[in-house]
Protein backbone atom coordinates (compact mmCIF):
# COMPACT_ATOMS: atom_id res chain seq x y z
CA UNK A 1 0.00 0.00 0.00
CA UNK A 2 0.90 3.41 -0.33
CA UNK A 3 0.46 6.69 0.57
CA UNK A 4 1.40 9.08 -2.50
CA UNK A 5 0.34 8.31 -6.34
CA UNK A 6 1.27 9.84 -9.65
CA UNK A 7 -1.29 9.61 -12.63
CA UNK A 8 -0.67 11.12 -15.90
CA UNK A 9 -2.71 10.89 -19.33
CA UNK A 10 -4.14 12.27 -22.41
CA UNK A 11 -7.82 13.00 -21.03
CA UNK A 12 -10.24 12.72 -18.38
CA UNK A 13 -11.55 8.86 -19.22
CA UNK A 14 -8.48 7.75 -19.14
CA UNK A 15 -7.18 9.23 -15.98
CA UNK A 16 -10.20 8.35 -14.01
CA UNK A 17 -9.98 5.01 -14.83
CA UNK A 18 -6.44 4.34 -13.58
CA UNK A 19 -6.84 6.60 -10.92
CA UNK A 20 -9.43 4.60 -9.73
CA UNK A 21 -7.73 1.46 -10.13
CA UNK A 22 -4.02 2.43 -8.43
CA UNK A 23 -6.11 3.51 -5.49
CA UNK A 24 -7.83 0.60 -5.35
CA UNK A 25 -4.38 -1.38 -5.71
CA UNK A 26 -1.80 1.08 -3.63
CA UNK A 27 -4.03 3.10 -1.44
CA UNK A 28 -4.14 2.59 2.33
CA UNK A 29 -7.26 1.47 4.42
CA UNK A 30 -8.25 4.27 6.77
CA UNK A 31 -11.55 4.81 7.77
CA UNK A 32 -13.48 8.43 7.76
CA UNK A 33 -15.75 10.71 9.65
CA UNK A 34 -18.50 9.59 7.82
CA UNK A 35 -18.65 5.94 8.05
CA UNK A 36 -21.17 3.66 9.59
CA UNK A 37 -19.49 1.22 12.46
CA UNK A 38 -20.82 -1.51 10.08
CA UNK A 39 -18.84 -0.20 6.92
CA UNK A 40 -15.44 -1.01 5.76
CA UNK A 41 -12.82 1.05 5.32
CA UNK A 42 -12.08 3.89 2.11
CA UNK A 43 -9.56 3.17 -0.10
CA UNK A 44 -7.26 6.40 0.49
CA UNK A 45 -4.00 8.11 -1.01
CA UNK A 46 -2.43 11.81 -1.83
CA UNK A 47 -2.57 11.74 -5.62
CA UNK A 48 -1.22 14.07 -7.94
CA UNK A 49 -3.23 13.55 -11.67
CA UNK A 50 -2.30 15.18 -15.08
CA UNK A 51 -4.42 15.82 -18.04
CA UNK A 52 -2.48 17.01 -21.14
CA UNK A 53 -5.45 17.38 -23.32
CA UNK A 54 -8.21 17.75 -20.54
CA UNK A 55 -10.81 19.20 -23.43
CA UNK A 56 -10.44 16.21 -25.72
CA UNK A 57 -12.09 13.09 -26.54
CA UNK A 58 -15.36 14.14 -25.03
CA UNK A 59 -17.54 11.40 -24.61
CA UNK A 60 -19.44 10.40 -28.01
CA UNK A 61 -22.29 8.44 -28.56
CA UNK A 62 -21.17 4.57 -29.95
CA UNK A 63 -17.83 6.13 -30.43
CA UNK A 64 -18.96 8.64 -33.19
CA UNK A 65 -21.91 11.35 -32.64
CA UNK A 66 -20.84 13.97 -30.05
CA UNK A 67 -22.74 13.51 -27.15
CA UNK A 68 -24.21 16.60 -25.61
CA UNK A 69 -26.21 16.71 -22.08
CA UNK A 70 -27.99 18.83 -21.56
CA UNK A 71 -28.99 20.31 -18.10
CA UNK A 72 -32.02 20.97 -16.01
CA UNK A 73 -31.42 24.46 -16.80
CA UNK A 74 -31.16 23.85 -20.55
CA UNK A 75 -27.80 24.21 -21.04
CA UNK A 76 -26.20 22.26 -23.19
CA UNK A 77 -22.24 20.80 -22.63
CA UNK A 78 -20.05 18.48 -23.77
CA UNK A 79 -18.84 15.98 -21.22
CA UNK A 80 -15.69 14.79 -20.17
CA UNK A 81 -15.15 11.22 -18.58
CA UNK A 82 -16.06 7.67 -18.91
CA UNK A 83 -19.47 6.87 -20.63
CA UNK A 84 -19.94 4.39 -17.53
CA UNK A 85 -19.67 7.56 -14.69
CA UNK A 86 -23.38 7.56 -14.10
CA UNK A 87 -22.38 9.91 -10.89
CA UNK A 88 -20.85 12.01 -13.74
CA UNK A 89 -23.77 12.59 -16.37
CA UNK A 90 -26.43 12.73 -13.20
CA UNK A 91 -24.56 15.79 -11.73
CA UNK A 92 -24.11 17.77 -15.35
CA UNK A 93 -27.92 16.39 -15.88
CA UNK A 94 -28.78 18.24 -12.27
CA UNK A 95 -26.91 21.56 -12.89
CA UNK A 96 -23.53 21.27 -11.39
CA UNK A 97 -21.33 23.43 -13.99
CA UNK A 98 -24.08 26.29 -13.39
CA UNK A 99 -23.90 25.89 -9.88
CA UNK A 100 -19.92 26.27 -10.59
CA UNK A 101 -20.23 29.02 -12.73
CA UNK A 102 -23.19 30.77 -12.66
CA UNK A 103 -23.89 30.46 -9.64
CA UNK A 104 -27.44 29.02 -9.05
CA UNK A 105 -27.37 27.48 -5.71
CA UNK A 106 -25.60 30.68 -3.89
CA UNK A 107 -28.44 32.22 -2.25
CA UNK A 108 -28.80 28.70 -0.02
CA UNK A 109 -25.96 29.49 1.16
CA UNK A 110 -27.80 32.44 3.96
CA UNK A 111 -31.13 30.72 3.98
CA UNK A 112 -30.70 27.27 4.45
CA UNK A 113 -28.70 28.11 7.72
CA UNK A 114 -26.73 24.79 8.20
CA UNK A 115 -27.63 22.44 5.12
CA UNK A 116 -25.87 24.61 2.46
CA UNK A 117 -22.83 26.14 4.10
CA UNK A 118 -21.17 27.17 1.44
CA UNK A 119 -20.69 27.14 -3.08
CA UNK A 120 -17.75 26.90 -4.58
CA UNK A 121 -19.27 30.17 -6.90
CA UNK A 122 -19.31 31.94 -4.35
CA UNK A 123 -15.61 31.11 -2.54
CA UNK A 124 -14.01 31.50 -6.20
CA UNK A 125 -16.30 34.19 -7.87
CA UNK A 126 -17.53 36.38 -4.19
CA UNK A 127 -14.71 35.49 -1.80
CA UNK A 128 -15.00 37.23 1.79
CA UNK A 129 -12.85 36.18 4.60
CA UNK A 130 -16.29 36.19 6.81
CA UNK A 131 -19.27 36.06 5.21
CA UNK A 132 -22.89 37.14 6.50
CA UNK A 133 -23.67 33.04 6.46
CA UNK A 134 -20.67 33.20 9.62
CA UNK A 135 -21.91 36.19 11.10
CA UNK A 136 -25.96 34.12 11.48
CA UNK A 137 -24.59 31.74 13.71
CA UNK A 138 -24.05 32.16 17.59
CA UNK A 139 -20.60 30.67 17.89
CA UNK A 140 -19.24 32.79 15.65
CA UNK A 141 -20.33 35.98 16.33
CA UNK A 142 -17.15 36.63 18.19
CA UNK A 143 -15.21 36.97 15.51
CA UNK A 144 -17.20 39.71 14.26
CA UNK A 145 -16.24 41.57 18.01
CA UNK A 146 -12.87 41.70 16.93
CA UNK A 147 -13.12 42.52 13.42
CA UNK A 148 -14.91 45.46 14.35
CA UNK A 149 -17.14 44.79 11.27
CA UNK A 150 -20.60 42.83 10.25
CA UNK A 151 -18.85 42.03 6.67
CA UNK A 152 -15.40 42.04 5.13
CA UNK A 153 -14.91 43.05 1.34
CA UNK A 154 -15.62 40.28 -1.41
CA UNK A 155 -13.50 39.82 -4.60
CA UNK A 156 -13.66 38.03 -7.80
CA UNK A 157 -10.84 35.80 -7.68
CA UNK A 158 -11.05 34.52 -11.50
CA UNK A 159 -11.21 38.54 -12.62
CA UNK A 160 -8.25 38.94 -10.55
CA UNK A 161 -6.48 35.86 -12.33
CA UNK A 162 -7.32 37.20 -15.23
CA UNK A 163 -5.83 40.80 -14.76
CA UNK A 164 -3.16 39.29 -13.16
CA UNK A 165 -2.02 36.83 -16.10
CA UNK A 166 -3.07 39.80 -18.72
CA UNK A 167 -0.41 41.85 -16.85
CA UNK A 168 2.19 39.06 -16.42
CA UNK A 169 1.66 35.80 -18.40
CA UNK A 170 4.65 33.86 -16.53
CA UNK A 171 3.49 34.73 -13.10
CA UNK A 172 3.09 32.84 -9.65
CA UNK A 173 0.76 34.83 -8.15
CA UNK A 174 -2.52 33.97 -10.20
CA UNK A 175 -4.48 32.06 -7.98
CA UNK A 176 -7.87 31.96 -5.81
CA UNK A 177 -8.52 30.38 -2.74
CA UNK A 178 -11.84 29.07 -0.78
CA UNK A 179 -10.72 28.65 2.71
CA UNK A 180 -11.92 30.96 5.54
CA UNK A 181 -9.98 30.26 8.89
CA UNK A 182 -12.66 32.11 11.31
CA UNK A 183 -15.38 29.56 10.71
CA UNK A 184 -14.81 26.53 7.91
CA UNK A 185 -12.56 24.86 10.81
CA UNK A 186 -15.88 24.46 12.64
CA UNK A 187 -18.63 23.71 9.86
CA UNK A 188 -19.83 20.11 10.04
CA UNK A 189 -19.12 20.29 6.01
CA UNK A 190 -16.42 22.55 4.96
CA UNK A 191 -15.06 23.06 1.21
CA UNK A 192 -12.99 20.35 -0.37
CA UNK A 193 -11.62 22.55 -3.17
CA UNK A 194 -8.99 24.79 -1.27
CA UNK A 195 -6.74 26.39 -4.34
CA UNK A 196 -6.87 27.22 -8.19
CA UNK A 197 -3.44 28.30 -9.61
CA UNK A 198 -3.12 29.05 -13.21
CA UNK A 199 -0.43 30.37 -15.24
CA UNK A 200 0.47 30.63 -19.16
CA UNK A 201 3.14 28.08 -20.48
CA UNK A 202 3.71 28.48 -23.92
CA UNK A 203 0.84 29.85 -25.48
CA UNK A 204 -1.72 27.61 -23.36
CA UNK A 205 -2.61 28.00 -20.08
CA UNK A 206 -2.32 25.57 -17.58
CA UNK A 207 -4.66 25.28 -14.48
CA UNK A 208 -3.66 23.27 -11.46
CA UNK A 209 -5.77 22.66 -8.50
CA UNK A 210 -5.48 21.70 -5.16
CA UNK A 211 -8.08 19.45 -2.93
CA UNK A 212 -8.08 19.04 1.15
CA UNK A 213 -9.96 15.69 0.57
CA UNK A 214 -12.16 14.36 -2.54
CA UNK A 215 -14.47 11.67 -3.31
CA UNK A 216 -13.02 9.61 -6.45
CA UNK A 217 -15.73 7.11 -7.20
CA UNK A 218 -18.73 9.29 -6.80
CA UNK A 219 -17.47 13.24 -7.21
CA UNK A 220 -14.03 13.58 -9.22
CA UNK A 221 -15.05 13.73 -12.50
CA UNK A 222 -18.24 16.28 -12.17
CA UNK A 223 -16.18 18.25 -9.90
CA UNK A 224 -12.96 18.21 -12.84
CA UNK A 225 -15.87 18.88 -15.33
CA UNK A 226 -16.65 22.40 -13.72
CA UNK A 227 -13.04 22.96 -12.87
CA UNK A 228 -12.27 22.69 -16.70
CA UNK A 229 -15.17 25.03 -17.68
CA UNK A 230 -13.62 27.81 -15.37
CA UNK A 231 -10.06 26.81 -17.11
CA UNK A 232 -11.76 27.03 -20.45
CA UNK A 233 -13.94 30.78 -19.52
CA UNK A 234 -10.48 31.95 -17.98
CA UNK A 235 -8.45 30.93 -21.19
CA UNK A 236 -10.94 32.41 -23.34
CA UNK A 237 -10.94 35.96 -21.72
CA UNK A 238 -6.86 35.76 -22.09
CA UNK A 239 -7.20 34.65 -25.96
CA UNK A 240 -4.81 31.57 -25.20
CA UNK A 241 -5.96 27.55 -25.47
CA UNK A 242 -6.34 25.35 -22.67
CA UNK A 243 -3.08 23.91 -21.48
CA UNK A 244 -3.44 20.62 -19.17
CA UNK A 245 -4.91 20.62 -16.25
CA UNK A 246 -3.36 19.22 -12.54
CA UNK A 247 -5.26 18.49 -9.96
CA UNK A 248 -4.07 17.30 -6.58
CA UNK A 249 -6.19 15.73 -3.89
CA UNK A 250 -4.90 15.32 -0.20
CA UNK A 251 -7.41 12.23 0.39
CA UNK A 252 -8.65 10.88 -3.32
CA UNK A 253 -10.61 8.03 -1.50
CA UNK A 254 -13.32 5.76 -2.49
CA UNK A 255 -15.60 5.45 0.19
CA UNK A 256 -16.28 1.35 1.66
CA UNK A 257 -19.80 1.82 1.01
CA UNK A 258 -19.24 2.07 -2.76
CA UNK A 259 -16.90 -0.74 -3.41
CA UNK A 260 -19.80 -3.12 -4.47
CA UNK A 261 -20.96 -0.20 -6.85
CA UNK A 262 -17.17 0.31 -8.27
CA UNK A 263 -17.24 -3.55 -8.38
CA UNK A 264 -20.05 -3.54 -11.17
CA UNK A 265 -18.67 -0.29 -13.16
CA UNK A 266 -15.66 -2.27 -13.68
CA UNK A 267 -17.58 -5.63 -14.45
CA UNK A 268 -19.29 -3.52 -17.06
CA UNK A 269 -16.05 -1.94 -18.68
CA UNK A 270 -14.15 -5.02 -18.47
CA UNK A 271 -16.54 -6.85 -20.88
CA UNK A 272 -17.26 -3.99 -22.96
CA UNK A 273 -13.56 -3.80 -23.46
CA UNK A 274 -13.16 -0.17 -23.05
CA UNK A 275 -9.65 0.80 -22.09
CA UNK A 276 -6.39 0.89 -23.12
CA UNK A 277 -3.30 -1.58 -22.66
CA UNK A 278 -2.09 0.16 -19.26
CA UNK A 279 -5.54 0.07 -18.12
CA UNK A 280 -5.66 -3.77 -18.80
CA UNK A 281 -2.99 -4.40 -16.94
CA UNK A 282 -4.18 -2.56 -14.05
CA UNK A 283 -7.06 -4.17 -14.15
CA UNK A 284 -5.59 -7.92 -14.89
CA UNK A 285 -3.37 -6.91 -11.12
CA UNK A 286 -6.78 -5.80 -9.37
CA UNK A 287 -8.57 -8.86 -10.49
CA UNK A 288 -5.78 -11.33 -9.62
CA UNK A 289 -4.71 -9.32 -5.88
CA UNK A 290 -6.86 -10.45 -3.68
CA UNK A 291 -4.91 -9.96 -0.69
CA UNK A 292 -4.92 -6.05 -0.86
CA UNK A 293 -8.36 -5.24 -2.17
CA UNK A 294 -10.82 -8.35 -0.86
CA UNK A 295 -12.96 -9.51 -4.06
CA UNK A 296 -14.05 -6.03 -4.96
CA UNK A 297 -12.01 -7.05 -8.61
CA UNK A 298 -12.94 -10.01 -9.48
CA UNK A 299 -14.77 -10.60 -12.45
Amino acid sequence: MEHCLFVSGENVKEVWLETLLKVLLYGIDIKTEYDKPDEPASKDATVMIEIINPIENPIMIKGKKTYLITSKYGNQYLVFGHPADLYLIESIKGGYIEEMLDGTNDHLIVESKTSFPYSYHDRIFNYTTYGKEDYSKKRYRYMIRKLNSNYLPRIDQIEYIIQKLKESPYSRRAQAITWRPYSDPYHSDPPCLQRVWCRIINGSLIMETTWRSRDLFKAWSANTNAMLRIQIYIARKLGVSVGSYIDISNSLHIYGKDLKGLKDLLVRIYKKGDFNSKILKLLTDCIYNELRVGNICQI
